[in-house]
């Protein structure tokens, strides 16, 4: 998933750049707009799309087939900006710094993964999460004081009721068309982000192709498109005027050239 990829790929980044001259922020810019873009290809490749593959009961690889060409422009978008952001660049090396494993902390921590594993579909996951805690603050305070708490409420916020919302929108909102659904459902994400977006939207669209395409194209506009882009935010420290310099040409681009399509009738 997005979400997940990039908590993997930013420390990487971030490691990097200790050893090469690369602008980290940009990089870390298109590297969010490349989760963001990659997990639209599947129905498990976000929040929002295996929300829609449940409700609509959509099959894997029509799914997956429906969202391909809006992968294949985008990935081409950002593989001509990319090159065009980097085209002067040389990048130079230097000696790492030394990486000093805690070899407790490691064993501490795959023990406690694997128990919280164990636990998901049980009634003890409350008290695992305690032991966690618990085991963290013996083993490295500091970790439990660096836990990015804002981060974490702010997952949860993504996955609140918006039936309210949603009743609101019965009373104001007439979606006709695919090409209504696909752009009230792309703004409606820079608003709420595209997962809550999606929540609000389901009971209101009867196709689910649009809808698919709006949240979609939706996560990389603003910053708070999508829950990628605030992940890359707290974990870089990056500035959200030079994310903005590159998300919004890009979300207009993919809108724009998508609603040609659905205007012409060749998409869907």
């Amino acid at each position: 998933m997005n979400d997940t990829s990039l908590f993997i790929f930013l420390p990487f980044l971030l490691a990097l750049s200790r050893v090469a001259s690369i602008d980290v922020e940009l990089m870390a810019v298109l590297v969010t707009i490349a989760a963001n873009v990659g997990s639209s290809l599947t129905p498990i490749g976000n929040p929002q799309n295996i929300i829609i593959w449940g409700h609509y009961g959509v099959g894997f690889f029509e799914f997956a087939a429906f969202m391909a060409p809006l992968v294949a422009f985008a990935s081409l978008v950002l593989i001509v900006a990319t090159c065009l952001s980097f085209r002067k660049t040389k990048i130079a090396t230097r000696p790492p710094p030394p990486v000093v494993l805690d070899r407790r902390l490691l064993a501490v921590s795959l023990v406690l993964f694997a128990l919280l594993l164990a636990a998901l579909r049980t009634a003890y996951v409350p008290f695992v999460v305690v032991a966690c805690f618990v085991a963290m603050l013996a083993v490295r305070r500091e970790i439990v004081s660096k836990v990015d708490y804002a981060l974490i409420l702010m997952f949860i916020f993504m996955f609140m009721d918006f039936r309210e919302i949603s009743h609101l929108l019965a009373g104001h909102v007439s979606l006709n068309s695919g090409i209504e659904v696909l752009v009230f459902s792309a703004l409606l994400s820079q608003a709420i982000s595209n997962v809550p977006a999606t929540i609000t939207l389901l009971g209101h669209v009867s196709s689910w192709r649009p809808l698919a395409l709006g949240v979609n194209i939706g996560g990389v506009g603003l910053v708070t498109g999508s829950m990628a882009n605030l992940i890359t935010l707290r974990l870089t420290g990056l500035d959200i005027n030079k994310f903005h310099r590159y998300s919004i040409p890009f979300f207009a681009t993919l809108l724009a050239f998508f609603l040609l399509l659905f205007r012409l009738g060749i998409y869907p």
